[in-house]
């Protein structure tokens, strides 16, 4: 495997978790607690002046304030879950280039050392290791 296609496949992995982490958070203003982003929306898009009659939020809310225990509830479960998804995704991309850096790094420090006593082959010009005498193969 190619060092190329081991990083652009963890780009892509990476990118698809960012991606699912940036869904989660779409969520976050239609739970109950996401009153933040929900007033930050509503105020620039809208002349809502922060009135939480039922009047005000049925006329000039984008994101009206969740009622009840389903609605803001699923949006907490959906965000939840893709927020969950998308920090597996990216653990698992940087622990998979983790562990195939470190294969990679294992496989040739075994091609640049002496295989019986791990001597290092580096400028040697023979064809036997000068530490135990044992072969060295090219």
């Amino acid at each position: 495997m190619s060092p190329e296609s081991s990083r652009s496949r963890f780009r892509l992995t990476a990118l698809v978790g960012a991606a699912l982490l940036l869904c989660s958070a779409a969520f976050w203003p239609f739970t109950r607690g996401g009153s933040i982003p929900r007033d930050l929306i509503n105020r620039i898009f809208t002349p809502y002046v922060g009135c939480r009659c039922a009047d005000c939020e049925a006329h000039f809310l984008l994101i009206p304030t969740p009622r009840g225990f389903r609605s803001g509830q699923t949006a907490e479960l959906f965000g939840l879950a893709f927020g969950l998804a998308g920090a597996v995704t990216i653990g698992f991309a940087f622990t998979r280039s983790t562990l195939e850096a470190r294969i990679r790094r294992r496989a040739l420090e075994q091609a640049l050392l002496c295989p019986s006593c791990g001597y290092p082959k580096a400028g040697l010009s023979e064809n036997t290791c000068p530490e135990c005498g044992g072969p060295l193969s090219a």
